[in-house]
């Protein structure tokens, strides 16, 4: 996986302020302010922006038995722990939506600047505090954005206020430790690799600034969505090559569909047919639970399921000793 591909989805930065631009510029502010407000709404749009990349991440695992077996006490406890959440969650609390979503920008926040951070730095980049602690203020940033777009309706204007002053302090100490952590002794690629993540970081905050609530989350979420995709269509690459297919892509495979095409079909695919089949799923699962605990489920809880589940996964099933990277793991060279 070259370095080079990844720093290209990169460009979505300028073309998202492009977009900003001509809707300040030219179409009287249209976009400005536009974010679902209530809480189920939300959620649905949390869960439909990243859902087909989560599902990705789940296809891969699931439908091959080497995966499930080595981590099958691990997702066993998640699953119980999942179940039992949203039981007593939505049982005990009237605000179990906005509990889901703050507890969603917080693990959502750390595995987006986790993985984008990590793509980029991982083996060119000395650990040292300077440059952990812009990495801590990257999330801190996102996490407050987060909160002041997502509870904007719940929390006071005075509030709203500080939060705009704290991701603007947030930022000018982003840029002074990633300064003061850089080597500018490093070659091109290796300099872009370093700075695109914390440019990214202070683009959201000026769109969260500037109440383009669209284009703070939407953003960050293409770029992680899509560097996710060319993980997972490289890994299918590999075991495609190695003719390790799973039953489900080999299948695939043998209809003549290319490789590097099956997963976000697939996954698409999945996706769409989950929000055409919402009520129905939702009134099996209220019927299912009601008659085994007499517990009505949440109409989101099934969609955050899988979005729970994809970021306690991904937490540890793609390091260095998981059978998912078992032979490949590999680092990208960007020439120090």
């Amino acid at each position: 996986m070259s370095l080079r591909i990844i720093l290209y989805l990169y460009l979505i930065m300028p073309g998202a302020l492009i977009v900003y631009l001509v809707d300040f510029l030219f179409l009287g502010k249209v976009f400005k302010g536009e974010f679902p407000s209530n809480s189920q709404n939300i959620l649905i749009m949390l869960i439909f922006l990243g859902l087909p990349h989560v599902l990705a991440g789940f296809l891969i695992v699931f439908s091959r038995w080497t995966y499930i077996s080595f981590y099958k006490f691990r997702i066993a406890f998640f699953v119980i722990f999942i179940v039992f959440l949203s039981v007593l969650g939505g049982y005990y609390f009237y605000y179990f939506d906005y509990i889901v979503i703050f507890l969603g920008a917080i693990f959502g926040v750390f595995h987006v600047v986790k993985q984008q951070y990590g793509v980029l730095y991982r083996g060119h980049f000395i650990k040292n505090f300077y440059s952990m602690t812009s990495v801590f203020f990257s999330f801190l940033i996102g996490v407050f954005i987060y909160l002041g777009i997502f509870f904007r309706e719940v929390i006071s204007d005075d509030f709203l206020g500080y939060i705009g002053v704290i991701v603007v302090i947030l930022c000018f100490l982003l840029s002074v430790f990633s300064f003061v952590s850089c080597d500018f002794s490093l070659k091109r690629l290796s300099l872009t690799c370093f700075w695109v993540n914390p440019v990214l970081i202070v683009f959201c905050a000026f769109f969260y600034i500037q109440e383009y609530f669209l284009l703070a989350i939407i953003t960050p979420r293409l770029i992680h969505d899509l560097t996710a995709y060319f993980y997972y269509i490289d890994h299918e690459q590999r075991f495609f090559r190695k003719k390790e297919n799973s039953t489900f892509f080999g299948l695939l495979s043998s209809w003549n569909v290319p490789v590097f095409l099956i997963l976000p079909m697939s996954s698409i695919v999945v996706a769409i047919f989950l929000f055409m089949y919402e009520d129905v799923i939702i009134h099996f699962s209220k019927h299912v639970t009601l008659q085994l605990i007499g517990y009505d489920f949440l109409p989101s809880s099934i969609l955050w399921f899988f979005v729970a589940m994809h970021y306690y996964t991904e937490s540890f099933m793609w390091k260095r000793g998981s059978p998912l990277t078992a032979g490949a793991y590999r680092e990208c060279s960007t020439g120090r």
